[in-house]
């Protein structure tokens, strides 16, 4: 994180939504994140917590349990 600060570079939480919804268009399949982990993020907004870790967890391996494997 120095180095970013060293060089003037930093992000909000705010900046992820906006490429969030550039990943959300394209056709692969994608998790959404701040859905799953909504109201569990750290101070910030970029990290969730522990909490909201388990909750991404959660949502990518029902994502991929849902998903049709390769033909």
């Amino acid at each position: 994180m120095l180095r970013f600060r060293r060089a003037g570079l930093s992000w909000a939480g705010v900046n992820l939504d906006a490429v969030a919804e550039l990943l959300l268009a394209e056709p692969e399949v994608t998790v959404d994140t701040r859905a799953a982990a909504h109201g569990h993020w750290e101070e910030g907004g970029v990290h969730p917590t522990p909490a909201g870790q388990q909750r991404v967890a959660a949502a990518v391996l029902d994502t991929l349990a849902t998903e049709p494997g390769p033909p």
